[in-house]
């Protein structure tokens, strides 16, 4: 799982594709409480094995996204990806919404 800060817009990730491209990718994040789909454009670098992946969205506190990375219809990568200010060593799912005495 990736976790994105929804206060910056320019995003990198940092990901183990199945395989090294060579083309442009296909880079898609699906809603899957809306089953809205979205592709969004992206550049891209692989340095020893590591793709790092550059785009430009916009999200908002606590979307969570399914991301797949495709080169044609070959699947690079696929994976969740969740949006949160909190630290991500201080990341909790039910952060502030229950409280337990």
């Amino acid at each position: 799982m990736k976790v994105i800060d929804p206060i910056v817009t320019n995003h990198t990730l940092i990901l183990i594709p199945r395989f090294t491209p060579t083309t442009s990718l296909t880079f898609t994040l699906f809603n899957e409480a809306t089953k809205e789909s979205e592709t969004v454009s992206n550049s891209y670098s692989v340095t020893d094995g590591k793709l790092s992946l550059l785009f430009t969205y916009t999200f908002t506190e606590d979307d969570k996204r399914v991301i797949t990375l495709e080169e044609g219809s070959d699947v690079v990568y696929r994976g969740k990806l969740i949006v949160t200010a909190q630290e991500s060593q201080e990341y909790k799912e039910t952060n502030g919404l229950y409280y337990y005495e």
